[in-house]
């Protein structure tokens, strides 16, 4: 029960005390093993945990708002109609429903999603959860699937459900569940319309729509997507969005991958009339077969703000990876369009009638019609697009713009892209602080490597990160493209690495981590930085970098700490010390609790003044910098004497 108390109050605030009170004095069957849980288990057998149903509805019906249902392995089947609709499971309170649990033990062990697989299948006979109200219930654990919501006037945002599941005017949490093969003219998989609606962690396929949104339909909201696998869904017939469509919306969307949809517009992605972040998410392999986006497209004046996203190896008519009409207010910030395909115009980008900003955008790769990265051109108003620090790479032509159309450039690397601007007579192309070379990509095709071309050459943007969430700019200034050049490696526990930077004057900094002193696989960014201040009694002595640990893209500062020492060995120029005493130099890390410097070496330091480098074990990471200080000069005293 406590666990149940303490779910609640995550979402209801203040109310989750009233509810505490409710279901000890509102409940009236005195025999609950666990007040406030019920239990339901296939043909009613929950093996002495009670009370216990045969079906979910059964359980909803009973419960109080508040009440946990844990629901064992199985399958349940069957509708009900409610208020003229067909479902599995209505919903009109706030309830929490969690799958995954097992009979054994009498519910006793803790719920295992892929273990107990727990599946409600409407058997195309309706939807299977319809929810509704002012409540904030929680789906979690479940197999969702069967459901079929085609039909006449099939209208999510006025009420009818979706095909699997049915999110309106409600705060509803939708966590780890698999919903797959249902169906609907809107929302084939869900549709979520409610205000503060949360979608986490689902693995959303295989679902249809005949309208738009194959696999999930958003309208309304606000409405929070983070981290769902959206996947092999379809938009059918004259259709919008494969994976997803957001109409007339306000959303977000952190994290999430869309990959193998399919529709007629907006292969992975639509959007239209809606304010939107996209941030961290990645679009691939989605196919727009009719009009274009092969990847994203965006229509019909939304505010949009695309942010370290991965658009990539989608396929259309035109606009490959992002297909832009009719938006003035869009903005695509540290994004990455590479290797799409057209039949037509823009196989990296199609711009149309809009007014967007890409600022640190790598474009690379993409192929088919007319070989152009980006396709500018307009219909009914004009298009004036500008770009800042980007990278465009392998193209036949890098830009196209048509006539009566602006671009504005600064700051732009050109590489293997024989006609970099082809433009009409009348279309006005102001290209600043261009450069060829090589921007020497890593294996995944965008991020930067040590002697890219893209490296420092960027202007501000006012981006102070990159893709990765790390850091802009690191070193002498601003790289091009999407991608912050870092020194990385990867640190296996059984293993540990080295990682080596080296500086402009060709002395290195060499991080040794030995094997066993990481528990879990990280990534050890090195980053030169800037520094300001100075310990007292102290002089600078030519080198200040950080040291960070990320894992899965997550920083792990300022609590993460090895359990042994790492060793750290800094080459130095005579410029650094010039003034110095060698024998004085430390190395100090920040401490940002206390605002001071502080010696970050875990053992005894190794000086080698002769040979210009010094060698100290640190424990933690942090910001760092070396540190001596300036030789005593000693003046003799003469006393005279009368």
């Amino acid at each position: 029960m406590k666990r149940t108390l303490l779910c609640t109050a995550a979402f209801l605030g203040g109310l989750a005390l009233i509810l505490t009170v409710a279901l000890v004095v509102n409940r009236t069957t005195p025999a609950l093993a666990d007040p406030g849980v019920l239990y339901v288990a296939p043909g009613g057998n929950c093996n002495g945990a009670t009370p216990c149903y045969g079906s979910v509805q059964g359980a909803v019906d009973a419960a109080i708002s508040g009440d946990e249902i844990r629901v064992a392995a199985g399958i349940y089947s069957g509708t009900s109609n409610r208020n003229g609709l067909t479902q599995t499971v209505y919903i009109s309170k706030t309830v929490v429903i969690r799958g995954g649990y097992t009979v054994t033990n009498g519910f006793a062990d803790p719920p295992d999603p892929v273990s107990n697989p727990t599946t409600l299948d409407a058997q195309g006979q309706g939807r299977v959860f319809y929810i509704t109200g002012s409540i904030s219930p929680t789906v979690e654990g479940l197999r969702i699937t069967g459901g079929d919501a085609d039909g006449p006037d099939d209208n999510p945002w006025v009420g009818e459900p979706c095909g699997g599941l049915h999110v309106g005017s409600a705060a509803a949490v939708i966590s780890g569940n698999q919903i797959f093969s249902n169906t609907a003219q809107r929302g084939g998989g869900l549709c979520l319309s409610g205000s503060g609606a949360y979608l986490i962690n689902n693995a959303i396929f295989d679902n249809i729509a005949d309208y738009s949104g194959g696999g999930v339909a958003l309208g309304l909201g606000p409405v929070t997507l983070v981290g769902n696998s959206i996947y092999n869904n379809k938009a059918i017939w004259t259709s919008y969005g494969g994976g997803l469509t957001v109409i007339n919306s306000s959303a977000t969307l952190f994290h999430n991958t869309i990959t193998g949809n399919e529709a007629g517009d907006g292969g992975g992605l639509y959007i239209s009339g809606s304010e939107v972040l996209l941030d961290g998410n990645t679009i691939a392999s989605n196919n727009a077969w009719m009009t274009g986006g092969g990847g994203l497209s965006m229509k019909g004046a939304s505010s949009a703000t695309l942010r370290s996203n991965v658009i990539i190896s989608n396929t259309a008519s035109n606009g490959g990876g992002i297909y832009i009409r009719e938006e003035h207010a869009c903005t695509l910030i540290n994004t990455v369009v590479a290797d799409n395909e057209i039949d037509d115009k823009g196989s990296g980008l199609y711009i149309e009638d809009s007014s967007p900003h890409l600022l640190n955008t790598t474009i690379a790769r993409n192929t088919g019609g007319d070989g152009t990265g980006i396709h500018i051109t307009s219909e009914s108003s004009h298009s004036a697009v500008a770009m800042t620090n980007t990278v465009l790479t392998k193209h036949s032509v890098g830009i196209s713009i048509t006539g009566g159309n602006t671009v504005t450039v600064n700051s732009i690397l050109w590489h293997h892209t024989p006609i970099t601007v082809l433009k009409a007579i009348t279309a006005a192309v102001d290209v600043q602080n261009q450069y060829e070379g090589d921007p020497a990509f890593t294996s995944d095709g965008y991020h930067l490597t040590t002697g890219s071309a893209a490296a420092d050459r960027g202007v501000s943007a006012a981006v102070t990160v990159d893709i990765d969430g790390e850091p802009r700019p690191v070193g002498a200034g601003f790289d091009l493209g999407a991608d912050e050049m870092m020194w990385r490696a990867t640190v296996e526990p059984s293993t540990g690495t080295t990682l080596v930077y080296t500086d402009t004057q060709s002395n290195p900094t060499i991080i040794q981590v030995p094997a066993g002193v990481v528990t879990d696989t990280i990534t050890l960014v090195y980053a030169p930085v800037e520094t300001a201040t100075t310990p007292s009694g102290f002089s600078f002595a030519g080198h200040a970098f950080s040291l960070d640990a990320y894992q899965n893209g997550t920083l792990r500062l300022p609590s993460f700490a090895f359990s042994g020492s790492v060793t750290i060995t800094i080459y130095y120029a005579d410029a650094d010390v010039v003034g110095l005493d060698e024998s004085t130099l430390v190395l100090e890390h920040w401490n940002e609790v206390a605002s001071v410097w502080e010696d970050a070496a875990c053992g005894p330091y190794g000086r080698h003044p002769d040979e210009n480098w010094l060698v100290v074990p640190i424990c933690h990471l942090s910001r760092f910098a070396l540190f001596g200080r300036e030789y005593a000069v000693y003046l003799p005293l003469v006393l005279k004497s009368h």
